[in-house]
């Protein structure tokens, strides 16, 4: 696996900072019309994980400000997003009530601990400090195990532009299964690349962080599309693949 072959094909297209910069506006517009650009840069990712797994990984898909164009990235953006949605949502509840639990926890054994030992200054903040130690070791792994299945059906939608073999409950817990090492250990790799982006993106007063996110999306669906290929030849059932770019508008004047 190369975890980070988004970055090198990426700087292989000689127009990848005008496609970052586009797909930046696209996270920017929708702070003003929420979702809309963003489910725009999903169905261009798509074309970005299609085309990768049919072996075109550069250039990438076509991008510019053409409301034609923008208009047909909807449908294959609106089904990689929803089926993302519709995984991550109970495992977002299921969080919350965990994390309560750790709370209440962490409060009972702090309150506890301070009251049997109030003789002994920093005996509850010593209890507090090591909950969250010990709440932190177990939700992070716990956390980055929860996602693999939304970003398994997020894959199948986008390789097949299907929503149903998103929903195929069987097979993406079976695809999860047989790349659960791939994936979690990708997970963590994309994480640590993300940390030193979004950190410039924060120190240049912001402006770099919608440019580190589209950067890490392409990381990404390069990183999925691998693990497509991976799950093929390991014998996986494989996928129609869909659409590998959108027509573009006839030129002026035909």
């Amino acid at each position: 696996m190369e975890y980070l072959r988004g970055l090198r094909v990426m700087r292989e297209d000689p127009g990848w900072v005008g496609k970052v910069g586009v797909a930046s506006l696209l996270l920017l517009s929708s702070m003003v019309i929420p979702m809309l650009g963003q489910i725009a840069f999903q169905g261009w990712r798509t074309l970005i994980v299609r085309r990768a797994a049919a072996g075109l990984d550069s250039p990438m898909p076509r991008l510019e400000l053409d409301f034609d164009y923008l208009g047909k990235l909807l449908s294959p953006g609106f089904k990689s997003f929803l089926a993302r949605l519709v995984w991550v949502m109970p495992v977002a509840f299921l969080m919350m009530g965990v994390m309560m639990c750790f709370y209440g926890a962490m409060v009972v054994t702090v309150l506890g601990g301070a009251a049997a030992t109030s003789h002994q200054h920093g005996a509850g903040g010593l209890a507090g400090v090591c909950c969250f130690a010990f709440f932190f070791l177990i939700m992070i792994p716990l956390m980055l195990t929860a996602q693999l299945p939304a970003m398994v059906a997020s894959l199948r939608a986008e390789i097949s532009d299907d929503l149903q073999k998103a929903f195929d409950f069987k097979a993406v817990l079976h695809m999860t299964r047989g790349m659960f090492k791939e994936l979690f250990l990708g997970q963590l790799v994309l994480g640590l690349l993300a940390f030193p982006m979004m950190l410039v993106g924060i120190l240049t007063c912001g402006l770099g962080m919608l440019p580190a996110a589209v950067v890490l999306n392409i990381v990404q669906g390069h990183f999925m599309a691998q693990i497509y290929a991976l799950w093929l030849e390991r014998g996986g059932e494989p996928l129609t693949l869909g659409p590998l770019d959108l027509v573009p508008p006839a030129p002026a004047g035909f």
